[in-house]
């Protein structure tokens, strides 16, 4: 059929109106008339009246309609095409990509079939991820035609429906896209800088000339004031923060590194640390190309934060204050007039600090100042991870990215001796929480820091009254070693050696019923014994082994003299509580 006579070109307005024309289009568009279709909008007057109706029409079939809809983020009205896009983000969904049980899949399997080279480096991305980046791409367009005096309620629509897609699913593709759209509305944008990593590639940039706004308020190409500058660098700042926190929130599996800052800058600033012959963390980031990419997109967004004017001053108050003192969460319904009635989230300032820090010491990126003790690092321990009842609620009911904060923090404050002596209680209730976020963590290097920090204080007696809290205080029995003991071998140890012995004792070798063996068969018991029962108990005894040359005996400990009792009544007056 020739292409005069497709269905499309014949029912072009005005041989029908535009409701009749998207009625034909939803059921006769198929993935082989896209190129029809790329053509036809071409003409302006008709993409403004029906390109914001076409969005969810041609999402299912991308990457074959990816020309189609940048079509209409250039030619379409922008305010209306500004709205489809954000309610489309607001739908999206992460997919099963094994699962084509709908017309959209579907239609985008069969356009995959017969894709252009540019085309098929954006088809090996997972759907809902080229979906992702393709309306973010288009969002980038549609805010540089708007022309109005309150690009901050347009940008506060889209933020909202960008930042609900992204959590989702923040992956390294989506949120290279996540940076370029932040740095494409910035009142003060620098121009993009090349792409270095395969997930850069991703993003989709538009080069081709846009229509202008047709309902621009005024004529000149910047009709917004300065107050509304400020206003939408501040929403800037604040999505930034919201990206950055569910970036590093989606490293959660079990053997995930995540970014390993503390351990990291130790190995910087103690080199000693590094195990030779052995790969560290540091050598992982910088020979493992995912985790090389993580280390770039935090440096992308420490960098954009700058740009964005947000200081480490700014970052540190937010830290600082307490979490009943925060204002209340930042509702997208009825969009702030003022940039002080836009919060930064208090976890996510944290984190960039952190990053800042980290970034600042591990690649000589910008320059951070450390955060003093006390009483600064301090309230910033007690406002995060403040008040537990016991070390094992703060290390496994906190996220690790979160622990990894503070004790970047901790670690990178340590190269600035304190100037002052801390208050004794204040002292001692940070090395407490400090304990607790380290009690957990995978590197015996980390784990010491609160020894570190002990050490540091003139005062003997109040590091003797830390150890002995940690030793007496029945919140910290899980770090108390005898204690720990006794409960392994009480409730673990013990019963498993119990049921072992119950196996031995049925067989009929050594007297007893025997109802293993005639359940399963004398061969199969014989197997099982070996390798199951046999090697469970040969681990027992060389676990009892291990820790009877850790724990002496009490039978074995010899009775305290008068002066050994004298001499801990004397400590115990002096380190009381």
């Amino acid at each position: 059929m020739a292409a005069e006579e497709d269905p499309l070109i014949q029912a072009l307005p005005p041989a029908t109106d535009y409701l009749t024309y998207l009625t034909l289009l939803e059921y006769q568009l198929t993935p082989a008339r896209l190129p029809i279709l790329h053509k036809l909008l071409q003409d302006e007057v008709l993409t403004t009246n029906i390109g914001w109706d076409l969005v969810q029409l041609l999402l299912p079939m991308l990457p074959q309609s990816l020309d189609c809809l940048h079509d209409i983020a250039r030619l379409g009205n922008p305010r209306e095409v500004i709205l489809r896009v954000s309610d489309a983000l607001m739908q999206l969904q992460p997919e099963d990509e094994d699962d084509d049980s709908d017309d959209g899949a579907a239609k985008a399997d069969e356009a995959s079939q017969d894709a252009t080279d540019g085309a098929s480096k954006n088809a090996a991305l997972p759907r809902h991820i080229l979906q992702f980046n393709t309306l973010v791409s288009m969002l980038s367009v549609l805010h540089s035609r708007i022309q109005t005096k309150s690009p901050s309620r347009f940008l506060a629509t889209s933020l909202q429906a960008v930042l609900e897609a992204y959590t989702l699913m923040p992956t390294n593709e989506t949120t290279y896209a996540m940076l370029e759209f932040f740095r494409d509305v910035s009142p003060s944008k620098r121009p993009a800088p090349p792409p270095r990593v395969p997930s850069e590639s991703s993003v989709l940039r538009l080069s081709e000339k846009s229509a202008p706004d047709p309902e621009a308020e005024v004529q000149s190409p910047s009709p917004a004031s300065d107050d509304e500058s400020v206003l939408v660098q501040k929403f800037l700042q604040f999505g930034l923060i919201e990206v950055l926190k569910s970036y590093l929130l989606s490293f959660t599996g079990p053997s995930d590194p995540g970014m390993s800052w503390a351990i990291r800058l130790q190995e910087k600033l103690q080199p000693g640390l590094r195990l030779a012959k052995q790969e560290t963390p540091s050598d992982a980031f910088a020979n493992h190309k995912e985790l090389k990419e993580r280390d770039m997109i935090i440096a992308k967004i420490t960098a954009l934060s700058r740009d964005f004017g947000l200081n480490d001053q700014k970052l540190l108050e937010i830290a600082l204050q307490s979490p009943k003192d925060q204002p209340l969460p930042l509702d997208f319904e009825e969009p702030p007039k003022k940039a002080d009635e836009i919060p930064l989230e208090r976890h996510g300032s944290l984190l960039l600090l952190a990053a800042r820090a980290a970034t600042a010491e591990l690649f000589s990126s910008g320059q951070v100042s450390p955060i003093a003790i006390f009483p600064d690092l301090a309230r910033i321990f007690q406002n995060f991870v403040g008040g537990y009842n016991s070390p094992d609620e703060v290390a496994f009911g906190q996220p690790q990215v979160l622990l990894d904060s503070l004790l970047t923090l901790t670690v990178f404050s340590m190269q600035k001796p304190s100037e002052t002596t801390p208050h004794e209680k204040d002292f001692i209730d940070f090395v407490l929480t400090l304990t607790a976020c380290t009690a957990r963590q995978n590197y015996s290097s980390v784990r010491r820091i609160p020894g570190t920090i002990i050490r540091t204080h003139p005062s003997q007696v109040t590091q003797f009254k830390v150890i002995r809290t940690v030793l007496e205080d029945d919140r910290f029995q899980s770090l108390q070693l005898e204690k720990t003991y006794v409960y392994f071998r009480n409730r673990f140890l013990e019963p498993l050696k119990s049921l072992c012995h119950a196996f031995e004792a049925d067989l009929a070798q050594n007297g007893g019923d025997g109802k293993i063996e005639a359940a399963v068969g004398e061969s199969l018991s014989q197997v099982g014994m070996a390798r199951s029962v046999g090697l469970i108990s040969y681990m027992l005894e060389q676990v009892e082994d291990a820790v009877g040359e850790t724990f002496v005996d009490e039978s074995d400990m010899p009775e305290p003299s008068a002066d050994d009792i004298a001499r801990v009544d004397m400590i115990r007056k002096e380190t009381s509580p």
